[in-house]
């Protein structure tokens, strides 16, 4: 029995092959360790399911075609989503979409589990047939996976070995650091031109705080990877461009510059400590240096996320257990910020939170929103693809933000309030809001809307003094480590760049352009 089971192995492949494809396809994105979990667990809940159904038919091969069929339909749910719908269109009831979909998936289950359990003929072609598909299918992803790997490593080499060390000459002025990226955080006048909200009252209760607000700031990059990659190495991305080819769209490389960056090295090496926290957005978070992991009691992560999105348990996450468990990091993360200032070493914590940045699951006051999309950080059209209505986007970004803006301000008065030395707080959007924004046609993105970015700096025994209206992230840790250690550091030309979602390393000037509508 044993040896036959060896035999049949396609259920236990066609159960693992949609989270090598999902890999394979964000493998530029991802760590290899978020896919383990989800391997691991569906590895044994394909065992366990399959030894189910053999238990109950006294059959081994057609307990294993019925698992091949379950596994294959259970992970093409929400590929399929818009078939009921198209079928009950008339009918108007809330989620008929998901619903819908359901009792197809059920009755189409029903059906092939009757075939296959009342069919007296001999599963061993199929058997063999199967095998072999499931095997081709999936050699596939893990083949690009591992072609990907060999082809990086050199590339992940060459920045490691490039990326020096800052030159620190003053090690007395050891403050805590905290970089605070608030995803997508629209500059005043482009909140009223676009948005017709008054955000300065924020602006003005940061600045009585003592922070520096940047009246004219602009991010020199409208990606998150390329923004982050840009202000934690503050150097301009040219080099890497030239390395990867403007053709080019993988976005390892950048991942791998945020993660050994040049603020952690130089940080590490006069005694700093690494604070991080659960993700809000999977890109930028790697907590691999961590020192210090503050951990939430539910810590998945987006690549989780989006596998659960395409099985029937989207139903749930679709009501309140996935977006319950999303809008939790956020709050864990206003919670727990102020509790660093309580650590005796020295710490840097570098945060990036996916708000105001779709998707919207907060109104102004923080109650849930109904989940508009799966969770992944889609922006501008590639948004619009799946919730259209320019309007709704800004009314929704405006209550995020206003959600944003109110535990920012909460977060930073307890940090002051418990910190015995003064901080350095950086208050700092990747890039602006997308409800004119275009990735594939520069023509017809607002690049007035995209590049304007909040940018705030609290900066003690006057470091304000080095900071002006216009800088922008490049220059940030230039003028922090030239305030803290006397380091010396020229600060470079801001300049603004857009580059396509499909060719990020083609960067297009438009400095001139954002200069023209200050």
């Amino acid at each position: 029995m044993f040896m036959n089971r060896l035999k049949v192995f396609h259920p236990f492949l066609f159960a693992l092959f949609p989270v090598f494809f999902l890999y394979a396809n964000n493998k530029d994105l991802v760590h290899p360790s978020y896919a383990f979990w989800p391997l691991a667990i569906i590895l044994l809940l394909s065992i366990a399911i399959f030894l189910l159904i053999e238990h109950f038919l006294r059959n081994i091969q057609k307990a294993a075609v019925l698992s091949s069929a379950f596994f294959i339909t259970f992970f093409s749910f929400g590929h399929y989503l818009k078939l009921p719908y198209l079928i009950f269109e008339e009918i108007p009831f809330e989620n008929l979409d998901y619903y819908g979909l359901l009792v197809f998936w059920i009755i189409l289950l029903s059906a092939i589990t009757y075939l296959v359990t009342s069919s007296k003929r001999s599963f061993e072609k199929m058997t063999a047939y199967l095998n072999t598909f499931s095997v081709i299918l999936i050699i596939m992803p893990i083949s690009t996976i591992a072609w990907y790997e060999i082809s990086a490593k050199n590339i992940d080499e060459l920045i490691k070995n490039e990326n020096s060390l800052t030159e620190i000459k003053n090690t007395n002025n050891r403050p805590d650091i905290y970089y605070i990226v608030l995803d997508g955080y629209g500059r005043n006048d482009v909140l009223q031109k676009y948005y017709s909200f008054n955000n300065s009252p924020f602006t003005k209760a940061l600045e009585d705080r003592g922070f520096f607000v940047a009246g004219k700031g602009t991010t020199n990059y409208p990606q998150t990877y390329l923004s982050v990659a840009s202000s934690l190495n503050y150097t301009y991305l040219d080099e890497i461009s030239q390395i990867m080819g403007v053709d080019s769209g993988d976005r390892g490389p950048l991942r791998e510059m945020i993660k050994e960056s040049r603020v952690y090295k130089t940080l590490k090496g006069v005694g700093y400590k690494f604070v991080a926290f659960p993700y809000t957005w999977t890109g930028t978070y790697d907590n691999l240096h961590a020192d210090i992991f503050m951990q939430n009691k539910i810590n998945t992560t987006e690549f989780t996320d989006i596998l659960v999105q395409s099985t029937p348990l989207q139903i749930f996450s679709n009501k309140d257990l996935f977006l319950e468990g999303y809008r939790n990091k956020f709050y864990f993360a206003f919670d727990h910020l102020p509790d660093i200032a309580r650590i005796e070493a020295p710490t840097f914590i570098y945060i990036h939170l996916l708000i105001p940045h779709p998707p919207f699951v907060f109104d102004k006051g923080g109650a849930i929103e109904k989940m508009e999309s799966n969770l992944a950080g889609n922006d501008g059209n590639h948004y619009f693809e799946h919730c259209p209505g320019t309007d709704k986007y800004r009314k929704a970004y405006v209550n995020q933000m206003k959600f944003t803006s109110e535990n920012s301000l909460k977060t930073i008065d307890l940090i002051l309030a418990g910190s015995s030395t003064p901080p350095i707080i950086i208050l700092q959007a990747d890039h602006g809001p997308g409800s004119m924004l275009d990735w594939e046609n520069p023509d017809k993105t607002n690049m007035h809307e995209r590049m304007s970015i909040l940018n705030a700096y609290y900066l003690p025994d006057n470091g304000e003094k080095m900071l002006y209206d216009s800088i922008t992230p490049v220059n940030t840790f230039r003028v922090v480590f030239n305030t803290l250690f006397d380091a010396g550091l020229e600060l470079l030309e801001d300049r603004n760049y857009f580059a396509t979602w499909i060719r990020p390393y083609e960067f297009i000037d438009v400095t001139n352009e954002l200069n023209s509508q200050q």
